[in-house]
Parts: structure tokens; sequence; C-alpha cells
């Protein structure tokens, strides 16, 4: 008992914030069946890749399939063959990439905003609706996202101490390395974008080649073993990867078009609830600007620097979605942490940071009230399934309701973050109820009955589709699926 008390002595806020964020993310992985198309066509790449015992192909339906790099497979094999060929296995990965994501936005935040915005900044980004999501997504984009947010940091604890530049560097193009086996040239592009307009901005154009060329150089040479490797085995690979998914989806109207401001709300939307208080951060920001040390000054271009060329970059291409704009989570989350703090240091909270922090709490009253009259009038889902979801939901938004509602009552800075936390936790885990009982009633893994798949895994019949492709088909019954009437290039 002793050592208990001694122990629960030395909890912080903060360390009750960050777990109730990793517990958030590891919440129901396997509840609910694969979601096509990205969430099982990696999935069941890596199995297929598996299956063949070759780590150099990725194939979809046993076709080679030049969509992405292997990295997210190589990880997914591993997963695969340690927890089994399941959902679980499969979101394990992006998971565990998120949660090391948080130790990089630690690392981020204590070398350029310092100790207490590190301390709240994990529990921030993995609470940001955006991060939250594609957390639990197989797809390339946390992979990319996180090892990129590595390199960019580690690049910068190299400026910061001069006397392991160069080794930290070197680290920075390891990390690069392994972001552009995770989805190619555009991480280069990234970090060569991001770098290089701090530089600029900061005045320090000069020294571009040197402190880019370090990194640059070691990611290539991480990255192009497999890059060859794949040309030799597929003579089509480098034009398709590098032309076609690359160039001409960015440069092309290839597919998902939007107008060019459409990243910008979603980047808004993304951090909910946190870019609620970004205004109460912001006031002033003229005179804060001219109170920043040298050193600050040049951390906060930095991070501007991070965020506003990803944001720029994929806003100029044709090709827009969501996932594009998870680079950012990182300098966001930073800056949220700051402007938190700001916004919620005060001895008389003003009637719009109540109001600001009551948000939240109509939108679940408002989303309860949708619920029950979607629930009345819907037909397509089983009532007891729905039932259960919707019982939940309210149970879950009780705490949250009470920590949003109570968050200015605490005396402290650090209780009253923990609030916020513990309320977006609670709100975020109110939907996944309600999100599992939708997609094991609608998607194909969901209503497969389990006949079927243990008869297709034992080889007693052919399986084929017509006019669509279902990844998860294959991934569940282990068998290639016959496509009649459907092209699609990537499967070409």
């Amino acid at each position: 008992m002793t050592a208990i008390r001694s122990l629960l002595k030395h909890i912080r806020p903060w360390h009750l914030a960050n777990l109730f964020a990793i517990v958030l993310l590891f919440a129901g992985l396997g509840a609910h069946p694969l979601l096509d198309q990205d969430g099982s066509r990696y999935p069941e790449v890596a199995r297929e890749m598996l299956a063949r015992g070759d780590w150099i192909t990725p194939t979809q339906n046993y076709v080679p399939f030049f969509h992405k790099p292997p990295l997210l497979y190589w990880l997914l094999m591993v997963s695969l063959r340690i927890f089994g060929e399941n959902e679980f296995a499969a979101r394990m990965v992006p998971t565990m990439c998120a949660i090391a994501g948080l130790g990089v936005v630690w690392w981020l935040a204590a070398l350029t905003v310092g100790k207490h915005a590190a301390r709240w900044a994990p529990p921030i980004m993995a609470t940001m609706v955006t991060y939250f999501i594609h957390a639990r997504v197989a797809s390339t984009d946390m992979v990319l996202s996180v090892t990129l947010a590595a390199a960019l940091t580690a690049w910068w604890s190299g400026e910061k101490n001069v006397r392991k530049r160069t080794a930290r560097h070197i680290l920075a193009g390891v990390f690069l390395g392994l972001a552009m086996l995770a989805k190619g040239p555009v991480a280069l592009i990234m970090f060569v974008g991001a770098v290089g307009v701090y530089l600029i901005w900061s005045g320090q154009l000069r020294k571009s080649v040197a402190a880019i060329g370090l990194p640059t150089l070691v990611g290539i040479v991480v990255a192009a073993p497999w890059f060859i490797a794949m040309q030799m085995a597929n003579p089509g690979f480098a034009h398709y990867f590098f032309v076609f998914q690359n160039f001409q989806r960015f440069a092309g109207n290839v597919d998902h078009p939007h107008p060019w401001y459409y990243l910008i709300p979603m980047a808004f939307g993304g951090a909910l609830i946190w870019s609620l208080l970004w205004p109460f951060g912001l006031v002033g920001w003229r005179r804060l600007w001219q109170e920043l040390t040298p050193d600050q000054r040049r951390a906060t271009q930095f991070l501007i620097a991070w965020g506003g060329f990803v944001l720029l970059f994929f806003s100029s291409s044709k090709c827009k979605l969501i996932p594009y704009i998870l680079p950012m989570s990182w300098p966001l989350a930073v800056g949220s942490a700051v402007a938190a703090q700001r916004a919620l240091t005060t001895t008389k909270p003003s009637v719009w940071l109540r109001l600001t922090l009551l948000t939240p709490v109509a939108v679940a009253v408002s989303g309860l009230i949708a619920l029950l009259v979607w629930a009345g009038s819907q037909t397509e889902m089983p009532p007891d399934k729905l039932h259960r979801a919707t019982v939940l939901y309210v149970v879950y938004m009780i705490p949250a309701t009470l920590a949003f509602s109570r968050a200015l009552s605490w005396p402290s800075l650090n209780k009253r973050l923990l609030s916020v936390v513990v309320g977006i936790v609670f709100f975020l885990g109110a939907l996944l109820p309600l999100f599992h009982a939708s997609t094991a009633h609608r998607k194909l893994g969901g209503v497969l009955p389990g006949e079927l798949v243990e008869a297709a895994r034992q080889g007693e019949f052919t399986l084929a589709q017509y006019k669509c492709y279902n990844a998860s088909l294959c991934f569940y019954t282990q068998q290639r699926v016959i496509l009649i009437d459907f092209v699609r290039m990537e499967m070409a």
C-alpha cells in the first residue's frame, strides 16, 4: 500500500491525460469489420505478400499492385503474423504508429515551445478528430505522417544542437527514407519544402544546400534499394508509380477533385475541439511576436513553415483528400497546446470562453436528438444493435458533458486541460459504438456468413464479383476473386 500511495503522489494531470488518450486510440480496434476501400485494401495486399513469401512486389487480388511503396505492407505482414489475419492485427499498425507519433510531438514541443506544452501536446494531438480517425485506419497516411514528422523534428534538433548536428541530420535522413518507403517522393517534397521555407523566412538561404543535402542523401540511400529491386522485378513499375500515381494525380484531374480551399476547413474541423480555442490563444499576437526571443521566433517560424507548406502544397493539387493534412497534426498540436494554455489561464473566464467549452455539449445533445429521430424512422439496421449503441452513446456523453461544463471550475491550468481532454475522450468514445454497429451491419466483412467464408478458404468454390471489387472479400476468404466487367486503373 505504501508503494501505491507513493506512486499516486507522483501522478500528475498530464499523466492521466496521456493515459486516457492512449486508451482511446486502442478502444475497439477489432470490434468492427474491415472497411472498403483503403481499410481492407492494404491489409489484403500484406496478407497476399505474406502468403506468397514475397517482400518486394505487392499484389492485390494476386495482381501486381504498384499503388504505394512497401513500408505499411511490411509492418502489416509482421502484425498479421503475430496477431493472426484479423481486424485487430490490421489496425494495430496505424495505432502503434500513432502512439509513436505522440512521442514525436512531445519531442517537437520540448524543442520548440517548452516543457509545459510538451506535456500536453501528445493528448491534444491524440484527441484531434483527424488524428484519432486515421490512427484506426490501415492506410499509408499515418505511417507517412509519423516518419515525416520524426524526420523534421530530428532535423530541427540538429539545428538546436550544433555539436550533434551531423548525427541528427543523418537520423533525419533515416526517417525521411522510411517516409519515402511509406508513400514515395511526396515525403521528400514535403521535407525539402518545409525546411526550405523556414530557411528562406529566417534569412538562412545560404545554408540551405548543406542543411537539406545530407538528410536528402541519406533518405535516398535508405529508400532506393526497394525501388531498384521493384523496377528490376517489374519493368513497368517506375513509369506507373512516379508518372501516373504521383505526378499525374497531383497535377491532373484524376480523382477526388476539390476546390483550392477545401483542405482549410478540413484542417480546422479536424482539430476540433481544440481549434475552438485557437482564437483565444491568438489574441494580441503582434505583441507576443515582438516579445519572443530570437530562438523562440525561429522555432515559431519552423512550425508555421512546416504546417503552412503541407497545407499549401496539397491545396495546389487537383486531387485532394482529408488524410493529406495529417502531417500538419504535429505543428497544430504544439500550437494548440500553447493556445489552450493561454486561453485557460484566466481567473475570470469570459462568456465566449464558457460558451466555447459548452459547444461540444450542444453538439452532443443535438446528436442525441438527431439519433433518436433517425432511429425511429430507419429500417436498415436491426433495432437491438441500434438500441445498444444509443444507450452507450448516452452513457458516454454524461461524463463528457460534465467534464466540459466543469472545466473552468478547476483552480489550476493543468486540471482544466485534463478536464477538456477527458471530455473529448468520452465524446469520441460515445461515437464508437454507433460506428461499430453501422459498419458491422453494412460492410461486406460484417455480413459474410461464416459457412461461406470457411468453404471459400477450403477452396470448395470460386468467388466472383460483378462490376465491383471488395478487398475485404479476399481478406476474409483468403481467395482470389474473379472480377466481371470491372475496370480500374490501379488494378490493371
